[in-house]
């Protein structure tokens, strides 16, 4: 059982000077769970997950320097936790149990390309480009659930106790599925004034990253998957309205049409510099001064876009991702 402290509980309100109290205690014999506590159930029976992991690359030397790479890497996983019914923590206990089973499945299938170049005049570098496709079929403890509850479609098993669930009816992208991912990681030593002890020397340094979005779900005001009646997809991909929202509307069953995950947020894009020089000090050691920037360019990194039909800002997107915005800092280390 797991107990958590709300408002006015005296557990909600801890100093560090303070030990954590313990959980309030629970009676066998009274039918009456304390406040803010639920149950997690999970079956003794339950299977120990299994990965299986496997890859085939060709590398190749292109020059002195400079060597490639592409491989395919497959990943298959089996017994991984499904939350099968979600619970709340308060009322009677029935509507506080929460029933895992390791049940889901999931797939990863990628292209991974790579190309190398030591360093050779100055410069060297790495640039990685991954087309990937994860989905799975049993949602975890995290977002991506298939209803706002975060049970399953397919009820029937757990009426019935058994592990013989439908997943079918939830498989969809994984909550990280990034279809496409670039990164280049490059370091130059800049050529002028070797010889000025103050100006020479100074290398530069630089990370890009592109990737497109990862993937949510659309639900109505009930907390369902919505009925899908058109691509999502196809939308002006804009913060007033980033995907197709008129390719949804309120379920009309006891789950809507749509895939879980059917729709792709927006995606990253920055780029990171830095630039850097190490002076030798006189009796020993060595002092490094670095200028670095984050988000140099302060490309705007948007959260989801509401996902919530019926709400006045479905479509939309109204904030950035923490922490996003343009960062410089001048650090200094010493070595030795």
């Amino acid at each position: 059982m797991t107990q958590f402290r709300f408002g006015g509980d005296q557990g909600a309100r801890v100093r560090i000077s303070q030990p954590i109290p313990l959980p309030d205690p629970v009676s066998a014999t009274s039918p009456v769970l304390p406040q803010g506590s639920g149950l997690v159930y999970i079956p003794q029976n339950s299977k120990t997950p299994k990965v299986q992991q496997w890859n085939l690359g060709v590398q190749r030397e292109v020059s002195s320097s400079i060597s490639a790479m592409v491989a395919y890497v497959g990943t298959r996983a089996e017994n991984l936790a499904t939350v099968v019914t979600s619970a709340g923590f308060g009322g009677a206990v029935a509507d506080r149990l929460t029933t895992i089973m390791y049940i889901g499945k999931s797939r990863y299938n990628a292209l991974q390309a790579s190309v190398r170049k030591r360093e050779a005049n100055g410069l060297s570098f790495l640039a990685s480009y991954t087309l990937g496709d994860a989905k799975n079929s049993g949602p975890g403890f995290f977002p991506g659930n298939p209803s706002r509850g975060g049970s399953i479609t397919d009820t029937s098993c757990v009426k019935a106790g058994t592990t013989n669930c439908n997943l079918s009816l939830d498989e969809g992208r994984a909550d990280y599925d990034a279809r496409h991912r670039f990164t280049l990681a490059a370091t130059y030593a800049l050529p002028f004034a070797k010889q000025n002890a103050i100006v020479g020397g100074w290398s530069v340094n630089t990370v890009v990253t592109l990737q497109t979005g990862t993937p949510f779900t659309v639900y109505d005001n009930n907390g369902k998957r919505a009925d899908q009646v058109g691509n999502p997809n196809s939308g002006p991909k804009n913060t007033s309205q980033w995907f197709n929202t008129s390719a949804f509307k309120p379920a009309a069953g006891a789950q809507g049409t749509e895939k879980r995950n059917a729709v792709t947020g927006p995606g990253t894009k920055t780029v990171d510099l830095s630039l850097f020089k190490t002076f030798g000090l006189p009796r020993y050691g060595a002092l490094e001064l670095r200028l670095e920037g984050y988000n140099v360019f302060n490309w705007a990194q948007y959260n989801q876009p509401n996902s919530s039909v019926g709400d006045s800002n479905f479509g939309k997107i109204t904030g950035t991702r923490l922490n996003t915005e343009r960062q410089v800092q001048l650090g200094a280390r010493l070595i030795f």
